[in-house]
């Protein structure tokens, strides 16, 4: 799946905005490093790096996209700088991430069967 298509299935399977506008302005956002939630923000920036997305055409796999978010949950969860509200937010990135996935490969099944 390229980064486009996991910001939006995340925005709509995330319990925390992903999308702030359109795609484009959210990866811009990120490249800049304005987006406006500081633990979203955060976690999204983690995954386009740990992946190294160059752009929104670029290919995001599950593992790449967990794995991404695994030092920054860590850190919530110790006292190293961490918080609840960002423990949140990561927690709840992971589980939309596996469903993001969990609906590609459905949409994939249906568009083999049809």
């Amino acid at each position: 799946m390229t980064l486009r298509d996991l910001l939006v299935r995340l925005h709509g399977k995330c319990e925390y905005p992903v999308l702030h506008g359109s795609p484009e302005q959210t990866w811009r956002e990120l490249v800049k490093g304005s987006y406006p939630d500081p633990a979203m923000g955060e976690a999204l920036a983690a995954v386009v790096e740990w992946c190294q997305l160059d752009d929104l055409a670029s290919p995001v796999h599950r593992a790449d996209a967990i794995n991404a978010l695994g030092p920054l949950r860590l850190r919530h969860m110790g006292d190293r700088g961490g918080s609840g509200d960002g423990l949140r937010v990561v927690q709840a990135l992971v589980a939309a991430v596996d469903a993001a996935f969990d609906d590609e490969a459905l949409d994939m099944q249906g568009g083999l069967q049809s």
